[in-house]
């Protein structure tokens, strides 16, 4: 006679084995999206917070090319020598941040103030304000003071607006992955 073989074992067992093992695939994925949407998370604050400081130093160069426009301006009005005026200009950007520093910090704007680095070429009449808004990031603005023959004329002009990073980075010069050769270039592993 024949034996009856019991097929009910094997229907439930293949059954539940996939589905153990999708739902150990559901939960890697969902651990690895909430991984994943941590690190978004936190790479968007970051962003967030470094372009609001940068809107504050854009603010607040901003407000020392304003001040420094009427300061020129005034001083215009009341000197006719050019070389008096470039020489009160000078005095006016390499004492800019003492003055600001100490307008104090009730104003929103000269909070940021004191950080603030002035240079001034006196070849190219050319002052440069540092605003450093964050750790690694500083603001750049460069101004060229000119001597106007008119009042309606601009007594300076705005040549440069950037940002500069205060850290620069140096490539391991052992670790070169590429050689020039006749053939071109070669990636290789050493030396």
């Amino acid at each position: 006679m024949r034996q009856r073989i019991n097929h009910s074992m094997v229907t439930t067992g293949i059954p539940s084995i996939f589905l153990v093992f999708s739902v150990f695939c559901l939960v890697i994925l969902s651990l690895l999206s909430v991984g994943s949407a941590r690190t978004d998370l936190q790479t968007s604050l970051n962003s967030l917070s470094q372009a609001g400081a940068y809107y504050d130093a854009g603010t607040c160069a901003s407000a020392q090319v304003r001040d420094a426009a009427l300061y020129l301006r005034n001083l215009l009005a009341a000197t006719e020598d050019e070389s008096v005026y470039f020489l009160q200009a000078e005095q006016y950007f390499v004492s800019l941040p003492q003055a600001i520093s100490e307008k104090g910090p009730d104003q929103s704007a000269a909070a940021l103030y004191h950080a603030t680095n002035t240079m001034w070429d006196p070849t190219d009449r050319t002052a440069t304000l540092e605003i450093p808004y964050t750790d690694k990031l500083t603001l750049v603005v460069t101004l060229q003071v000119l001597f106007a023959a008119s009042p309606e004329d601009p007594c300076l002009t705005l040549t440069d607006w950037y940002t500069r990073p205060d850290r620069s980075w140096e490539p391991q010069p052992q670790h070169n992955l590429f050689q020039a050769g006749d053939e071109g270039i070669q990636v290789y592993g050493g030396e």
